[in-house]
């Protein structure tokens, strides 16, 4: 594996890692949800468990939920020594979106 290929896979477990430290800030009272995100791997984010999460969030949630991650990037984005590949990170931010949002489903 290459150097791209490490970043790439470094941001992405970076970013999930995000998602599921917002997703529990997000979701305190349902306890399956949390017991799925705490159960994942660090830096993954399983088909089943988004199955769960898409469930659970409300419409407010989950703009909350982009509006962080948007931050979240924008911020990483905005450092002169930022190493990640800008179109990749657009590339799986959206995935992650159109995964959450039900209508891409």
């Amino acid at each position: 594996m290459n150097n791209k290929d490490n970043l790439r896979r470094e941001f992405l477990q970076v970013m999930n890692e995000n998602i599921k430290s917002e997703l529990r800030r997000l979701i305190t009272d349902n306890s399956e949800t949390t017991r799925a995100i705490l159960a994942e791997p660090y830096g993954k984010l399983s088909t089943e468990t988004m199955d769960i999460v898409i469930t659970t969030l409300t419409p407010l949630m989950l703009l909350h939920l982009k509006h962080h991650i948007n931050k979240w990037v924008n911020e990483e984005f905005s450092r002169p020594d930022c190493p990640w590949d800008k179109n990749y990170a657009c590339l799986q931010k959206k995935r992650i979106f159109n995964n959450l949002s039900l209508k891409f489903r």
